[in-house]
C-alpha cells in the first residue's frame, strides 16, 4: 500500500513539473502584440546571479514605441531549468528585443520566453555614429 501512494505521488509531481515547464508557442504577431517596445540593441552588461542573467541593452532603434530612455535592464533565464527558452547573450551581441514595461514594478521585462532575436554575425553596426549618404 505504502509503495502504492509513493508511485502516485512522485507520477504527480513529474506530470505537474512536466506540465509547468510547457510554455505555449505564439506567432510572431502575437509576440509583437504583447510587446511595448521592440528594439535594436546592443548588449552592454552582464550580470550573471545563479540561473538568471541581468541583461542591460543600449538602444540604437525603435521598431515600435518610443522613449528618451535608451539603456533597458532586464532578466533572462539562461541557465538551470528553463535554459532552452532564453539565449545566452554576451557583450556585444546585437539583435531584436522585444520588451514591456511591468506596470506594477516600473522594470523592463521580456515580452515574452524568447522573445530576444541576436544577429549571428557582426554585419551589423549599431551604435557607431550614423553618416550621410548619397543615397536618396
Amino acid at each position: 500500500m505504502k509503495k502504492t501512494i509513493y508511485l502516485l505521488l512522485l507520477l504527480s509531481v513529474f506530470s505537474i513539473s512536466g506540465y509547468a515547464s510547457k510554455i505555449k508557442r505564439i506567432t510572431l504577431a502575437e509576440l509583437q502584440s504583447k510587446a511595448d517596445f521592440i528594439v535594436l540593441a546592443k548588449v552592454v552588461n552582464i550580470e550573471k546571479d545563479k540561473n538568471v542573467d541581468r541583461i542591460t541593452i543600449q538602444v540604437d532603434s525603435f521598431l515600435k514605441g518610443k522613449s528618451r530612455q535608451t539603456v533597458y535592464t532586464f532578466s533572462l533565464v539562461s541557465r538551470g531549468v528553463l535554459k532552452y527558452f532564453d539565449p545566452v547573450l554576451q557583450n556585444g551581441d546585437t539583435g531584436v528585443f522585444f520588451l514591456k514595461l511591468n506596470r506594477f514594478t516600473g522594470r523592463m521585462e521580456k515580452a515574452y520566453w524568447g522573445s530576444v532575436a541576436i544577429f549571428s554575425k557582426s554585419h551589423f553596426n549599431l551604435m557607431e555614429k550614423r553618416e550621410k549618404s548619397n543615397l536618396p
